[in-house]
């Protein structure tokens, strides 16, 4: 997150409002980089299907994936956008989740655009503030 305080604009997305934080990039007329928190140093599949299903969002909005790791994420959300419960649940952290009797926040996780709210991160304190969207 600290690598990206220098961003005119941060929101903070994941599957469950796809669709509004791909409105909300859109809205700003730039370019997008979307940055993954990953776990433990790792890339987390989580992160990834989440970054894919905010870059499908933004291709239907006339945006490009400008590199292979857009690309990438792109088709293993495709790929998966239909069974994102059980590719969460096979995951490290997924498993980790649900050892910890946390499934239902794993079932949360792996939905689709439920929320219609976009977190805007103020980036000198690194805040998050809600809002809502037309999404």
């Amino acid at each position: 997150m600290l690598a990206a305080k220098s961003a005119s604009v941060l929101l903070a997305g994941a599957l469950v409002n796809a669709s509004p934080v791909a409105q909300g990039a859109a809205d700003s007329h730039r370019d997008v980089l979307l940055l993954c928190s990953g776990s433990s140093g790792n890339i987390d599949l989580t992160d990834i299907c989440g970054a894919g299903a905010i870059t499908s969002h933004l291709l239907a909005k006339g945006y490009e994936p400008a590199s292979d790791t857009a690309r990438l994420a792109l088709q293993l959300f495709a790929a998966n956008r239909n069974h994102l419960l059980t590719v969460f649940r096979d995951t490290r952290a997924g498993r980790n989740v649900i050892r910890a009797g946390l499934e239902s926040d794993l079932n949360f996780a792996a939905q689709l655009n439920t929320i219609d709210l976009v977190g805007i991160i103020d980036p000198k304190t690194l805040l998050i503030h809600a809002t809502g969207t037309k999404g």
